[in-house]
């Protein structure tokens, strides 16, 4: 049995020389051309958390009216979401509760972790509890 290789190989070069006409020259998105945010103070995770954590000394995050410390916080996670009209991410920061909190008025229900957002200044703009049920 012969196989005609050439049918295949002419009509993924009109496909490719088809495409290029209709959509026009592809231009690549390089590196450079995004917003410089090397300079930003959430480079690295860990500022990130080290500003989350001045932020909690401030007193700013505030669970079921309880403002959390330091030392009730274990920092596990920096998430950065871009928003795809906007090249600055929104960062947030995820931590565990070293001790669980009750939750008002739910018996079987505990506080075991938080997120909260910060902006451009450091400051903790948005927070949000994790429940489980017991």
């Amino acid at each position: 049995m012969k196989i005609n290789l050439q049918f295949p190989i002419r009509r993924l070069v009109f496909l490719a020389l088809f495409s290029i006409l209709v959509n026009g020259p592809v231009q690549a998105l390089l590196p450079q051309d995004l917003t410089d945010l090397s300079s930003s103070q959430f480079t690295r995770p860990q500022q990130v958390v080290e500003i989350f954590l001045q932020a909690v000394d401030r007193g700013e995050l505030v669970i079921f009216n309880t403002t959390l410390t330091r030392s009730m916080l274990k920092p596990v996670r920096v998430d950065y979401a871009y928003q795809l009209n906007d090249p600055i991410p929104v960062i947030k920061v995820y931590s565990e509760l070293q001790q669980p909190l009750a939750v008002p008025e739910q018996e079987n229900c505990q506080v075991r972790a938080v997120s909260a957002t910060l902006n451009a200044l450091g400051n903790i703009t948005d927070s949000k509890a994790h429940i489980w049920m017991n």
